[in-house]
């Protein structure tokens, strides 16, 4: 594994083994890379970067090399300038690997590994967080956007509030690879805890903070995984 870079990319154990290393333009908005092994591997770990636009790897499970049967499917996305990063559980033997772009062409780079169980992750900040506001300033009546474009899946907490602010909204969002929006969570001024646990899908997570006040308020608000197992 020389030549990883701790900043952007997992630390995989020594059992691991390594079955893709590519960077490629792919000119097709779906890109196969195989039906692969995994054998009696319990995990896999994934590692997913898209120059621009956003790319998305599918995992489709068999039970044989020849099945046409698919049995389950895992699918993580990412946007640049970010990556996706993590492992899933295998649901068979055997396992094709799709990457679909939201357009074409896209430079993706998509590694993949073997393992015996999920290792420990390490965000560029060496603290799990994925996203960190300490009080930035928003006017009054506006909306504040922030992406925690890294892609990291499984239990999380997020925790996000206006100071002193009688009136406020902050919704916790999924971005698929194609921009897609989904809401996974939601506080407002009513709420007496403004954090808690939640599961962080396998996209990006983006915070919508809405000041409805008459006077500017500063924002404080993070995102973080839990670096252990799933």
């Amino acid at each position: 594994m020389s030549g990883m870079k701790w900043r952007e990319e997992a630390f995989v154990a020594d059992t691991a083994i390594q079955v893709i290393d590519d960077t490629r333009v792919i000119n097709a908005v779906e890109e196969a890379y195989g039906r692969f092994y995994v054998g009696t591997h319990q995990y896999i770990w994934i590692f997913l970067n898209v120059n621009a636009g956003g790319a998305r790897v599918e995992l489709r499970w068999f039970t044989s090399q020849t099945s046409t049967v698919v049995i389950g499917i895992n699918k993580v996305d990412t946007r640049p300038p970010g990556n996706a990063s993590g492992p899933f559980a295998c649901m068979g033997s055997w396992v094709d690997v799709v990457v679909l772009t939201d357009v074409t062409p896209r430079t993706v780079t998509l590694r993949f590994w073997n393992v015996r169980s999920p290792t420990q992750e390490q965000t560029p900040d060496s603290f799990s967080l994925l996203l960190s506001l300490d009080g930035p300033l928003v006017g009054a009546g506006v909306t504040r956007t922030d992406n925690a474009i890294r892609t990291r899946w499984g239990w999380g907490y997020w925790s996000a509030r206006f100071e002193t602010c009688p009136s406020y909204r902050i919704k916790i969002l999924a971005i698929d690879y194609l921009g897609g929006i989904q809401l996974l969570d939601y506080t407002s001024q009513v709420d007496v805890s403004p954090g808690r646990l939640f599961m962080l899908p396998p996209v990006p997570v983006r915070l919508l903070s809405f000041n409805n006040d008459a006077a500017g308020r500063n924002l404080y608000a993070s995102v973080s995984m839990h670096p252990g197992p799933l």
